[in-house]
């Protein structure tokens, strides 16, 4: 297949459409922000005045309920407002944002559509194949993929290098995942997400921290969650506000099967065995 050279990403030009169609895929499982420079280095800070901070095991348990609530259901969807923080070689930082809808119906659908300025792009996930398909420019790349999300997430990512953000809310048991490398964590205290009365936590890992706040309520969903990759040079983060949840919502199944567009050209999806990470624990 030639190489395609495209204008992407705020003006900046990829080699090849399908490096455009999976680079724009390698997003945080997670994703957060710091409120300083001290904090990028862990979590050490006192609290914060009118604040109380507990200790790790009462973190671990409100994010195990979260775990847990997310964990039993069999469908869910939402909407996602990302901010995701840019690291210039020769210093400065710009903040890329986006918006994204998730479909997850376990154990293997998935549904995920990007929205950006001229740059929308949607993932399917029917349970034998994903696609990843560009509208603007009527390309697609489609692989054949293992029969369960969580199989799926690791085949890809291994694979092909292709990372899904929030990518912890899709699987079954991510608490375990989440808390692999983990080292220490605290109940920051209430918090208030766009209305809504939440427990903010935050957790330090080997080489990242992340925070997140679960709605305090008998549906502990995550309203925010954040990450700061203290493994790449500036500390990048990433945001994720988190609306419009629906637990076990009704579906229409075909949202997830991908059917090609008159006109519409495929193009391969590059293995990349080499950038995969599933198996290196909790990262992003």
């Amino acid at each position: 297949m030639d190489p395609v050279s495209v204008a992407f990403e705020g003006g900046m030009y990829m080699r090849r459409v399908i490096a455009a169609l999976c680079m724009t895929v390698v997003l945080v499982a997670w994703s957060g922000v710091s409120g300083n420079a001290a904090a990028r280095r862990g979590i050490t800070a006192k609290a914060p005045p009118g604040l109380t901070m507990t200790s790790f095991p009462q973190a671990k348990s409100w994010f195990k309920r979260m775990c847990d609530y997310l964990d039993s259901l069999q469908s869910f969807q939402f909407h996602a407002s990302t901010v995701r923080e840019v690291i210039f070689p020769k210093g400065g930082r710009i903040d890329q944002t986006y918006d994204t809808d998730v479909v997850v119906q376990r154990p293997n659908k998935l549904r995920v559509d990007f929205i950006k300025p001229n740059a929308n792009r949607t993932v399917y996930y029917d349970g034998s194949n994903l696609t990843v398909y560009t509208p603007k420019m009527n390309l697609y790349g489609m692989v054949a993929v293992p029969p369960t999300i969580e199989r799926m997430l690791d085949t890809v990512l291994d694979d092909y290098g292709i990372a899904f953000p929030l990518a912890d809310l899709f699987r079954q048991n991510a608490y375990a995942t989440a808390m692999k490398n983990v080292t220490m964590g605290i109940v920051v205290g209430p918090s208030i997400i766009d209305g809504v009365m939440c427990k903010q936590l935050a957790f330090q890992g080997r080489d990242f921290q992340f925070q997140v706040w679960v709605e305090d309520s008998p549906t502990p969903i995550p309203r925010r969650l954040v990450i700061i990759d203290q493994g790449v040079k500036g500390d990048p983060r990433f945001m994720a506000t988190i609306s419009k949840w629906s637990s076990n919502p009704a579906i229409d199944q075909s949202m997830f099967c991908f059917t090609p567009p008159p006109g519409a050209k495929r193009i391969q999806i590059i293995k990349q065995p080499t950038a995969g990470s599933s198996k290196k624990g909790y990262r992003r």
